[in-house]
């Protein structure tokens, strides 16, 4: 049995819907989560130890292109 945490990676974390599926993924103890911000000035307010925030957009390579590299699942 592993006790290394699932290293997730999420689009849309800081909408409604993603920010509830943060929130939710975060109360279990086993996941980290690296999240795409679109805008980075505008911080999300949600912090927690295992959650990143990686500014970027999908269309263009950018930080949250080398994040991916570290995830097991996207």
């Amino acid at each position: 049995m592993s006790t290394e945490p699932t290293r997730l990676f999420l689009t849309g974390a800081s909408g409604y819907v993603g920010r509830r599926l943060v929130e939710s993924l975060l109360a279990r103890a086993d996941v980290e989560i690296t999240a795409l911000v679109r805008d980075s000035s505008a911080s999300p307010s949600l912090q927690h130890p295992r959650l990143r925030w990686v500014p970027g957009d999908l269309v263009q390579a950018g930080p949250w292109a080398q994040a991916l590299a570290n995830q097991d699942r996207v």
